[in-house]
This record gives C-alpha cells, structure tokens and sequence, in this order.
C-alpha cells in the first residue's frame, strides 16, 4: 500500500482553496500556505479535472469527492489507489487518454464504501483496469463506458459489487472476477454490456432491478443471475450461470449451460409473471433444469429470431417443471414465426399448457419432438396445436406417455396441418380433439389412446404397427382411419369397462388394414364400413356386443384368398342402416375354406326394430356353405328380436 501522507495529485485549474491543497498534496505546510492565503476567500465551485499520479493514492479527505469532478489519469500513471476508508468518494467522470496501460485499485479497509462515476469511463490510447481490494466496497457508474482500440477491464473481489444505474448506456468494457466465483456485477438501469462478462474468471452472482435491464452481447459466466420484479435481461451469446432465479423476464439468443459447462444450469420460475423467451437465429442447447417456485408459474416461449424460414432446433437437456410443480405456459412458435423444441436425455416436461403455433408462412412449421413423458396423472398437460400457413407438428421420438389432452387450431383452419407424427411408442391419457379436431395423425408405431373423445380427421398407418384403444370409459374415434402401404396396421378395441364407437371408415377396399381385434368383454360399435384381412371378435358372452351400423365392410385379403373372420361368440346388432338387401360383411376373399369364418359359440344376430321384411346378408362369401365344418356351427347363429 502506499504512503498516503506524500500522495500527489495534479490538479488542472487553480482557482480555489480545493485546488490548491490538491497540488500541494497533504502535507502540514500545505495546510500551513492554504490557511494564510486563501480562507479569507470564498471556494470556488467549478469543476476540477484531477489527475491521478503515478504510484500515489487519493480519497475523500484528499477531496476527491465533488460530483461534478473529472478523474484524468496522468501521463506516465501506471498504478492508482482510491481509498474509500474516509468515506464515500462521488465524481463526475473518469479518462485514461495516455499512452501508458493502467491499473486503478480501489481500496476500502472501513468496508462498504462507494466511487460513485456520475458519468462516463473512457479509455483512447491505453488500457485501463479498475480493481477492487476485497473489502465490500461498490464502484457506481451512471454514464457509458467506452474504450477505442483498447481494453477497459473491471476486476471484482469476492464481496465488490460494480453497479450501473441511471438512464440507458453502453459497457464497452470486460467485466472478471479476480478470481473465479467473485464479484457482483448489479444492473440498476438500463444498461448494454457489449463484451463478455467473467471469460477470465466467472462472477459470483448478477442481479437486474425491478424495471431495469440488461442486454448482454457476448458470453456471460457467472455462479449465479437473479431479476428483481419486472427485471429483464437479454442474452445474445453463450450462458454459463449455475442458478437463474427469474422474477422478471429472460431473453436467451445462445447456449445455457452451467459455469463449469459439465452439467446443467438451473432457472427457477420464481413468479407467476417469470418469463423465458428463446429467441434463436441458430440450433441452441439447454442444458437446464427448469424450474417452478409455485404450480403453474412462469412461460416459456420458443420461437425463432427470424422470419420466413424453417425452424432452428431448440433442445432441451433437462427437465421442464417437476411433480407438483409444473410451469404454467410453454409455447413454441408464434403466429408470425417457426419454433422446435426437442427434449433429450430421457428428461420429461411439466406445463399447465403447451402451445404449438405454426407461422404465416408455409416455411414456418413448428415442432414439439419428445424423448420423455409430459406431465404425470396428478400433473395434466392442456395442449394445443394451431397450425396457421405453417404446420404445428408434435413428434414421439421416443416412448412417451402424454398426461393430459391435445387439441388442435380454435377457429379458422390455416392451410398448414396439426399434424401428431408417432414414431415410437405413444400412450395419451387424456382426449385428442375434443374441442378442436386434430387434421392428422400419423401411426408409426404403437399408440394407446385413453380418452374419451378422439376427433381426428385423418388417421395414417405410416408402418405396420396398432393403434389400440384402451380407457376405462366410453370412448369415440372420429376418424378416417387409412393406411400408406395395403395391409399394414392393426386397430385394437381393449376396452372392457366401457363401449367404443369408431365413427369414420377403417382402410378402404384398395387398402385394408391388416387387422381388426376386438378384445373379449369389449364393445364395439362401427359407424362406417370397415375393410381389414382380418376381424377378430373375441367377446364370447352374449353382453360383449359388435354394433354395425351400415353395411359394406370387406373382410379378407385383396389380392388372394386368405385370413378371416373368426367370431368367439357374443351379440351382433344391426343398425337401422342396414335393411333388406344390404350385405353386412362381404368376406368372399377371405379363405375359401373352413377357415375363412371360424365360429366358436352361439352369437345373437339383433336386427334393427325397423327391418320387418326381406333379406340381409350378414356374411356374403362364395360358397354359402362352403365356411362351416359342420351343422353345429351353422345353428351358433341365431336370430333374435332387438328389444
């Protein structure tokens, strides 16, 4: 430390009692010379420019402490220390415009001091470095900081904080800890930062005021980040940050990661009002945990920073919300823009709601691609898909069960889809399309459908793979169900607690779907005509019923004779659709043998209440003997009166 009873500092203008004890230094002949020349004078109040010496130090009682004062550093100033032990030390500005690099220590050995900067920092001809002495002490700045052709550097200790307030500015200027983990660095207006913060050594904590921001635009690594209020930050690099506590609002353009880039950072949905906005022009990864203080807090939305362009890919490496706590809001995309949101890692999602918004271009389709479950049964998901020109497209990548229901657009259909492409596994607890039909979905491996209500205009076996209808309710499909390859996909009815009705045709003559099976005890009614290879009625007990409403349904393979209709038993009722004349089942391409229709035991055939007269075909085949092994099997069928 140096000697502070020799300090010097050189003072720019003479005109006062302040100037001259400046030039003087603090000397007892000093005070002797003010004393007889000038207390017989009024001080004058004009601003002095102070120069800082080389090797020297000043404080408060060296009167550097008016506001409207400007600190200069000297020619050859390599080092400077301000000590803030006789209290808090307020200028108007700070320049280094020489041509030698120089390291400015402030000093605080009472602790809690304060340099208040009212105005700007600059740097033109050579590096300047501000360093805090590991006292607590604050450095202020009101204005810009602006350097040309070389570096300003701001290097905090553990307990310093450095602090921009006051109207908009711009940092031009490197923010470090001395070392890793120190320093805070506290956005109190509205403040540009246009270099990175901790690339040497990460900071300990950021925090932005309620009603203030922070645009940052470089990377930024820190232990920890925290928005006050209505705080907001904007992020345009990377983001190393272990903790996020979010009251106010995010804005990320670049990576999350932690500090160390080994694991993942944690954001903390702290307010209902807490937002995440991911805004990206390139594929950004979050390794995050993203957290809700309180059920249903917080919105996250995911959308691209560009127009007209097809989605960049936003992946997600850990999970969204938790049990009990899940986050209110996520959306991805925008009416006007694409988003794609990917999940990996096996980590699951929790949202109250999850919206997925296509833009108004046909480029603009956006994605939700899952690896994970979202929600859980005491945790439902209300999904939406909205397409607009663009598609709103959820993917299952890998199997995945959805706690909750997904419907798609309200109002006018864009000319994009509301597409839900399966490709692995896919268990939905909840209704699809209750209170807005999805356009599409596209069966490439096995779905379980679970909801009561399931308003689909188009299902599509994109492989041969089940589509099983399996709740504990009555449940409907309304839905064309159509397949891309002939005899590809099968249609399950394991509902045994309650009926399900499928409104829509299944396969058509050209392409049947390889199989129809309807479990034991399950109920089954069939609106439309159904063309498969094969139908499997398993309900044995005269309660298990199969509904045809029309007539028309083709059993049995389209390019051969093979498969069939095999029937354990139950009750076949017919609807008022079907009256004489009418073929119910047409298996005449089914096996042309005992084979082709296999009865097991007695099955009631109830017609509707308004056939009186002439004759239905229930099973049109080529031989009408030809099916049955013996006389027992034809008396299994018997006719009965519908009551």
């Amino acid at each position: 430390m140096n000697n502070r009873a020799i300090d010097t500092l050189v003072v720019a203008t003479s005109d006062s009692l302040k100037n001259l004890k400046k030039i003087l230094g603090s000397t007892a002949l000093a005070t002797t010379l003010v004393a007889t020349s000038f207390f017989a004078g009024t001080p004058s109040a004009n601003a002095a420019a102070v120069t800082l010496a080389d090797g020297t130090s000043s404080s408060l009682n060296d009167e550097l402490d008016q506001a409207i004062d400007t600190i200069v550093m000297a020619a050859n100033a390599a080092t400077h220390e301000i000590f803030l032990d006789d209290g808090d030390v307020t200028v108007a500005s700070m320049a280094k415009a020489t041509a030698t690099a120089m390291v400015l220590t402030v000093t605080d050995n009472a602790t809690g001091g304060v340099l208040d900067i009212n105005g700007d920092v600059t740097a033109g001809t050579a590096a300047l470095t501000i360093v805090t002495d590991n006292n607590a002490s604050t450095i202020k700045v009101g204005g810009n900081v602006t350097e040309s052709s070389v570096a300003i550097k701001f290097q905090l200790d553990t307990t310093a904080t450095l602090e921009f307030d006051g109207t908009t500015k711009a940092v031009d200027g490197i923010i470090d800890g001395i070392a890793d983990a120190e320093g805070t660095l506290s956005l109190a207006g509205v403040t540009e930062i246009k270099e990175v913060v901790g690339g040497a050594n990460h900071l300990l904590n950021i925090t932005v005021a309620s009603g203030k921001s922070g645009d940052f635009n470089a990377a930024v690594s820190s232990v920890g980040l925290t928005t006050l209020g209505t705080g907001s930050v904007n992020f345009d690099g990377a983001i190393q940050i272990d903790t996020i506590v979010n009251n106010g609002t995010i804005t990320a353009n670049g990576v999350i990661d932690n500090e160390a880039a080994g694991g993942d950072a944690t954001i903390a949905m702290n307010s209902a009002s807490s937002t995440l906005n991911i805004y990206g022009s390139a594929n950004i990864g979050l390794d995050v945990v993203i957290t809700a203080t309180n059920d249903g807090e917080g919105t996250i939305n995911i959308a691209d920073s560009a127009d007209n362009t097809a989605a960049v890919n936003t992946t997600a490496g850990g999970d969204i919300g938790a049990n009990g706590a899940k986050i209110g809001t996520i959306n991805i995309g925008t009416a006007t823009k694409a988003g794609n949101l990917t999940t990996i890692n096996a980590d699951a999602i929790f949202a109250s709601e999850i919206n997925i918004t296509g833009g108004n271009v046909t480029a603009e389709n956006s994605f939700l691609v899952l690896h994970e479950n979202i929600g859980d049964a005491n945790d439902l998901t209300a999904m939406v898909l909205t397409d607009n020109a663009g598609d709103a497209e959820l993917t299952i990548g890998t199997a995945s069960s959805i706690f909750g229901t997904i419907d798609g657009s309200a109002g006018a259909v864009g000319a994009g889809k509301s597409i839900i492409d399966i490709d692995t596994d896919l268990v939905v607890s909840g209704s699809i399309g209750a209170n807005n039909a999805i356009e599409l979905m596209e069966v490439g491996d096995t779905t379980t459908l679970d909801g009561a209500a399931n308003t689909i205009t188009s299902i599509n076996f994109t492989a041969d793979d089940i589509l099983d209808i399996s709740g504990v309710v009555d449940q409907t499909v309304t839905a064309t169900i159509v397949n891309g390859t002939l005899e590809h996909g099968e249609v399950n009815n394991t509902n045994v607690l309650g009926e399900v009705t499928f409104t829509g045709t299944i396969g058509t003559s050209a392409k049947r779907v390889k199989e129809i099976d309807l479990a034991d005890n399950a109920d089954t009614t069939f609106q439309s005509a159904i063309f498969a290879n094969t139908l499997d009625m398993n309900g044995a007990a005269a309660d298990d019923i199969t509904t045809f409403e029309v007539g028309g349904s083709i059993i049995g393979d389209l390019n051969g004779t093979n498969n069939a209709l095999q029937i354990a038993g139950g009750t076949i009722i017919l609807g008022e659709a079907i009256t004489s004349g009418t073929t119910v089942v047409d298996i005449q391409t089914a096996n042309e043998d005992t084979a082709g229709l296999l009865i097991a035991a007695a099955v009631a055939i109830q017609p509707s209440a308004q056939f009186n007269s002439g004759t239905i075909t229930l099973f049109d085949g080529v031989d009408a003997t030809q099916y049955f092994s013996n006389t027992a099997e034809v008396d299994f069928i018997q006719v009965t009166t519908m009551l």
